[in-house]
């Protein structure tokens, strides 16, 4: 990313942050966005009210022991939520980021499959969903990076590209950019 001048959005689960503190410093200094992926990785559609509080809001305040911004953005494990886990986002000040381009970097583990797949699917407004714990997610966005600089695009963080497009409202849920 940093040789690319790329930024990302990394959406984290709260317990690995502070095992990870130092990444997650970084990547603020460097640009990039932190999000909320719930605190570890339980299905979110299948918690009650309060494991979902616990999930979302334990997560927050671990991550804001390591960065100055507050964290607005969850992506779902599974892009799954149930009704009453999006009234307490919605209450929160919290908006939902899923994704529309999806590479399955954690079924194929082949980069050049990952990479291939991003330049090929993915167009401007797109939120592409990815894995960095899987060295060859990191080796296919590299590959895709690259090639999609070279065609013009810009690679920024969630909050930038939906901001681009019009204003980010809390408690929405959010696939993409809406570039009409």
């Amino acid at each position: 990313l940093k040789e690319n001048n790329a930024k990302a959005t990394f959406f984290v689960l709260g317990h690995r942050v502070d095992y990870n503190s130092d990444i997650i410093k970084r990547m603020e200094e460097e640009g990039h966005e932190i999000g909320n992926h719930s605190y570890n990785h339980k299905s979110l559609d299948k918690l009650s009210v309060q494991e979902i509080k616990g999930q979302i809001f334990d997560t927050n305040n671990i991550i804001n022991n390591y960065i100055s911004k507050e964290i607005n953005l969850l992506r779902p494990p599974y892009g799954a939520i149930s009704n009453s886990g999006l009234d307490i986002i919605k209450e929160s000040g919290i908006s939902i980021v899923l994704w529309n381009v999806d590479p399955k970097d954690w079924n194929s583990k082949n980069a050049d499959d990952v990479g291939k797949h991003i330049i090929e699917y993915a167009s401007e407004g797109d939120i592409i969903l990815l894995h960095d714990i899987y060295k060859t997610s990191v080796e296919g966005a590299e590959i895709a990076i690259r090639e999609m600089i070279n065609q013009g695009y810009k690679f920024v963080t969630v909050s930038e590209l939906l901001g681009k497009y019009g204003e980010v409202q809390a408690g929405e849920v959010y696939r993409f950019a809406n570039v009409d």
